[in-house]
This record gives C-alpha cells, structure tokens and sequence, in this order.
C-alpha cells in the first residue's frame, strides 16, 4: 500500500437484524466514483446522474409463469430487468419502452441485475445515447437513448 484512498466509507453495520454486534462489515464507495462526483461537486455544487425514466425490477424476482403469461419472454432469457414503470416524456418513452418489457442488454453490456443499469449510467454523461436491447411481447428489439438528468422522482 501506498496511501492511496482506494474508497470512502459510506456505512458500516454495528448490529444485525437481531442485536448481535457486527465487526468489520462496512461498505464504501470505490475511488474512482467518488473522483467524478467530487469534480461534480467543485464544478456545479450539486451531483447529476443519467437516467431513463423506469421502475423495474429483477428478472430474478419473477416467476417463470409469470415471465412466459405476463411478459412474453422466450425460455432461452433467464436475466434481465423488467419494466414496471415508464415516465412519460423519459428517455425509455422516447426510445419505445414500455411496461413488462425486459432490458437485456445496455450500452452492449449484459444487464442481469438492477446495478448492472447503474453501473451503465454512471460511466456516463447526461446527453450520451447509448443502445438498449430489450424484449417486448416475446420480440427482441434495439433502440437507441439519450440519456437525460435523474429527476426527483424516479
């Protein structure tokens, strides 16, 4: 080690669930991550984040009834976030999602859980467009996003 900062501590648990004390079980925010907030942060004031416009949920999270009934996914895709809300007027309005599609992939990058959609986000910028593929009624679709600032309700 060099004394180099390698993350910042964002919370550590003292108890569990049932009262027990927990040592060493803290969660940090990587180095690289906290750098563009902290430019953010001189530059404007404030941090801004990309977003989409939806509420989803883990494929994970659904049963296989469900994904064949409710969202008409092929067997062969078992990862993947489904679409429960699309804001009007949002990039993934724009771009033609709509509720119980299923993203599988963004900006090229398999999404197989809700942070792999942050992990796409965060590396970048409000006004980028990227690439979404995504399922709707049992077809596979490509679109293409621009990506706007997270708004206070999402």
């Amino acid at each position: 080690m060099e004394g180099q900062v390698i993350g910042i501590n964002s919370m550590k648990l003292a108890q569990d669930q049932e009262g027990t004390s927990v040592e060493g079980m803290g969660f940090a925010i990587p180095s690289n991550e906290v750098v563009s907030i902290i430019n953010q942060l001189i530059t404007s004031g404030k941090v801004t984040r990309p977003a989409l416009g939806i509420q989803y949920v883990d494929l994970s999270n659904i049963s296989e009834s469900q994904q064949k009934s409710v969202l008409k996914l092929p067997s062969s895709v078992s990862n993947g976030v489904a679409v429960l809300k699309v804001t009007a007027g949002s990039p993934a309005a724009r771009a033609g999602l709509k509720k119980y599609d299923v993203i599988t992939k963004l900006d090229g990058k398999n999404i197989t859980e809700q942070t792999a959609i942050h992990d796409v986000l965060y590396k970048h910028k409000i006004g980028d467009t990227i690439s979404i593929t995504y399922y709707h009624n049992g077809s596979q679709k490509t679109s293409q996003v621009k990506l706007t600032q997270k708004s206070t309700v999402e």
